[in-house]
């Protein structure tokens, strides 16, 4: 992040911030009470480049407990919409109470448990709708692929989710949407 201008206030439970640039803009809460949590209330969040080496998981489980909400979520330059985060961890594992997206031709929301350190894994119950699947697909990165067609799938925890489901275009064909990626 480069040139950013921040507002900040500390209280006694915790401290605020106001946040304004290029990549972010609008506030943030810390409260330290129940091992802390941090509450984000942007209008516009560009996620910055990848940054070189992993986070060690015991560093994750020393973050606060998130709840994040993004009017206009960008991602590897990538437009996503709206994007919500409400995680916790317990231990060295994040439950993830509520992961969202939505833009005008698809959402996108999943709950679950995603697991760090040796044995990493992640369940996920996912819920995903799209009035535009070509759309959706061109904003995870794979253009082309399909044009138009609506697309709806309820993927319970516990299950592997295998790249398959099916798509209806406008004229009723079925397009089978297999090996995707995502």
């Amino acid at each position: 992040l480069s040139d950013i201008v921040v507002s900040a206030a500390t209280q006694a439970e915790g401290w605020s911030a106001n946040l304004r640039s290029g990549h972010i803009n609008g506030d943030l809460y810390y409260r330290a009470a129940g091992g802390g949590r941090l509450v984000a209330r942007l209008s516009r969040f560009v996620s910055p480049p990848d940054s070189p080496g992993e986070r060690a998981a015991q560093e994750l489980a020393s973050l606060p407990a998130l709840d994040l909400i993004a009017d206009s979520f960008s991602l590897r330059g990538k437009e996503f919409g709206s994007m919500q985060i409400v995680a916790r961890h317990e231990g060295a594992d994040w439950v993830l109470e509520r992961v969202a997206m939505r833009n005008l031709d698809s959402s996108l929301i999943a709950s679950g448990l995603w697991r760090t350190g040796a044995g990493a894994t992640t369940s996920l119950t996912v819920d995903v709708e799209a009035t535009d699947v070509g759309r959706m697909l061109e904003r995870f990165g794979q253009p082309g692929l399909v044009q138009g067609a609506q697309f709806a799938h309820h993927q319970p925890a516990g299950r592997q989710f295998q790249g398959r489901g099916g798509a209806h275009q406008a004229g009723g064909e079925q397009v089978a949407l297999a090996g995707l990626g995502i």
